[in-house]
């Protein structure tokens, strides 16, 4: 094959920068199939993207059977993302369940397929997914209409949930990110984390793990992505790494892509959450396992309490050297 011309190499590599930063703004802001539940082991599963119909539980309905209340999975992140969980789902849910993709319907037809299907039990994978899923409380579960019932809520990949929900924690707790990143950065002295409003909760977690360890923060609160952007310039001479925060409130693809750009030039490493930030040359890349995270997701299902529970996930670390598990 004949090399590429440079011009076309340009256009390229142009072509690639414009889909990184769009998917970037996809991961900042976050087809109805029915899958009974499989005995194989997820090894043995068929590719998540085949699916069986018709649905069993609408057809034992019209026939008057009684069974069991349907679970309903809503995805509002990348299909690609949600296939390890599908295959640990399929196995291991032990009951049927219907899957709405929100990346091929529109939201207001998932929900009327739900007012039909009536569920008992809903996952909602992503900030979209539990957005619409939030609404499933006031949905009559059976006649009269003034007749409801509380569905019970699971959320997972969500960054700011709402108190009132049960879930899965997006990201583990910074006294085990911080561990390891010392581990492979032992000149690690000084982490400056730059956050909005929605961040603080966030940021304080950080400040008690960096006290323990003994640890300086540089900490600044903005308003804006230019402020963001203005403080970073302003503490990078002083600090060893940086923690960029998925903070779609001071975030846009461009103070990202300068972000990490100016942490590349100046060898400060840098931690992100998503693997597109991975991508743009930041060091370290902190993420949830997609599997633990669906059987925490069932273990939260099969358990008794119902209070608002925020599980710790074991997380996936990588750098220029291969990927490291570790349990939290």
């Amino acid at each position: 094959m004949s090399p590429v011309p440079v011009r076309n190499r340009s256009v390229l590599r142009a072509v690639a920068r414009v889909w990184l930063m769009a998917g970037v703004c996809a991961w900042l802001s976050g087809c109805v199939v029915t899958m009974p539940p499989a005995d194989a082991e997820p090894d043995s599963l068929p590719p998540a993207d085949v699916v069986s119909e018709p649905g069993p539980v609408e057809d034992q309905r019209r026939e008057g059977v009684a069974v069991e209340p349907a679970l309903a999975i809503i995805v509002g992140v990348q299909y690609a993302q949600f296939r390890p969980q599908s295959y640990v789902f399929a196995a291991r849910l032990g009951r049927p369940y219907r899957l709405y993709e929100l990346s091929a319907r529109s939201p207001r037809a998932v929900l009327e397929d739900l007012q039909r299907l009536r569920p008992d039990r809903v996952i909602a994978l992503g900030p979209d997914a539990l957005r619409l899923a939030a609404q499933l409380p006031q949905l009559s579960r059976s006649p009269p209409p003034s007749v409801v019932q509380e569905v019970d809520l699971v959320y997972a990949g969500v960054l700011h949930p709402d108190a009132q929900h049960r879930g899965v924690q997006a990201l583990p707790p910074f006294t085990l990110q911080l561990d390891y990143w010392r581990s492979i950065v032992p000149n690690l002295q000084r982490i400056g984390v730059i956050g909005g409003r929605d961040s603080r909760e966030r940021v304080e977690e950080i400040a008690r793990a960096c006290e323990t360890a003994g640890v300086q923060l540089d900490h600044r609160e903005v308003a804006s992505d230019r402020e963001m952007l203005l403080a970073f310039r302003s503490i990078l001479p002083h600090i060893d790494g940086f923690v960029l925060l998925p903070d779609p409130e001071i975030l846009s693809p461009e103070v990202i892509r300068r972000t990490i750009g100016h942490g590349v030039v100046n060898d400060l490493p840098i931690l992100v959450y998503s693997p597109l930030m991975y991508e743009l040359g930041a060091s370290l890349l902190v993420e949830a396992e997609p599997v633990d995270v669906a059987l925490q997701i069932i273990a939260l299902l099969d358990s008794k309490e119902t209070s608002r529970a925020l599980t710790k996930l074991q997380t996936r670390s990588q750098t220029a050297r291969p990927t490291v598990a570790f349990d939290g």
